[in-house]
């Protein structure tokens, strides 16, 4: 699936319009595993979001479950240490 970014614009000094659009790559809009905020790098606040998830038990995020076993625990903060500390 291709993902297309519209932008519109007007010019008053113009007669007509302006479309511009932009392409995305297929996988622009997938994450890794353990990429919590979606900023394509794995990093200190990603896992304080899972340790939140896991102080809460709150939702069960599929991208917090570094070991896909449908469970996010120490496991997976483990994991995300290990991913933060290979981007170094």
């Amino acid at each position: 699936q291709i993902s297309w970014e519209y932008y519109y614009e007007t010019q008053s000094e113009l007669d007509g319009n302006t479309a511009r659009a932009q392409k995305y790559k297929p996988n622009y809009f997938t994450f890794s595993l353990g990429d919590m905020n979606f900023d394509y790098v794995f990093s200190i606040e990603d896992l304080i979001i899972i340790c939140n998830l896991i102080y809460e038990n709150d939702q069960y995020l599929e991208n917090g479950d570094m070991n896909q076993d449908n469970i996010i625990d120490s496991d997976d903060i483990v994991l995300i240490i290990e991913a933060i500390l290979a981007n170094d």
